[in-house]
């Protein structure tokens, strides 16, 4: 017989395998644990990664359109840093909404100057009424007279109020008949006026009343009170 306790071997190496099986399924749990947490971070960051894409045109549009202009602001000012005009307009008109007319001239000229007539127009309206600048109306002119070119009527009848302030009615009247040829309204009522008052060159009543007739027919209330305090 063996001269070595083979039970008391027997009992060690059974209890070894034990402890030994039981670290072995505690590194399995962990290693499995570990792996869930890795795959739910990794699920957790695409989530994020999906829930955090880059804001459009479309998503500033939907806040103006809200009201809610500061949050449109803060999402179109890193869009305006390329050359993406649309947002860049948006922005202006932001800035406008909310009484930031130093930033919106800002953001407007160099629209203005890249033909957007809308924006010539808009600056024109700046210039004049000394918003976010000093009151320019030769730099209003300008603006106008840019927006004008392009096919933007108002813009004539805005330059026509403003050389009616400068007392220089010739000009005024030039830039009403060519707006009330164009079909503006209000410029049919002002052209009207001016020829049958005889302001900023000879008067003629016939073609005065003509417009004034048309500008009546067209709904304008200025023409309509004229023809019947005139009782025409």
């Amino acid at each position: 017989k063996s001269m070595w306790p083979t039970r008391g071997v027997a009992s060690a190496s059974s209890m070894w395998n034990f402890h030994y099986k039981r670290k072995l399924k505690k590194n399995r749990m962990k290693t499995k644990n570990n792996l869930r947490t890795f795959s739910l971070c990794m699920l957790l960051s695409l989530l994020g990664f999906a829930c955090s894409k880059p804001a459009t045109y479309e998503d500033a549009l939907k806040l103006y359109e809200a009201g809610d202009y500061q949050k449109a602001i803060e999402m179109l000012v890193p869009m305006c840093e390329g050359d993406d005009s649309l947002s860049q307009k948006l922005l202006v008109l932001c800035y406008d909404q909310t009484k930031q007319y130093e930033e919106a001239l800002k953001c407007m000229l160099p629209l203005a100057e890249k033909g957007e007539c809308d924006m010539s127009y808009l600056a024109g309206q700046y210039y004049a009424n000394g918003w976010g600048t000093v009151k320019d109306l030769d730099k209003a002119l300008e603006c106008y007279r840019e927006a004008g070119r392009h096919g933007n009527i108002q813009a004539l009848v805005r330059m026509g109020a403003i050389y009616a302030e400068k007392h220089d009615d010739a000009n005024a009247r030039k830039c009403y008949q060519i707006a009330a040829e164009q079909g503006d309204v209000s410029a049919c009522f002002l052209y009207g006026y001016y020829l049958y008052e005889g302001i900023g060159g000879e008067a003629d009543k016939e073609e005065g009343l003509k417009w004034l007739k048309k500008a009546q027919e067209k709904g304008d209330q200025n023409a309509d009170k004229f023809l019947k305090e005139h009782k025409l």
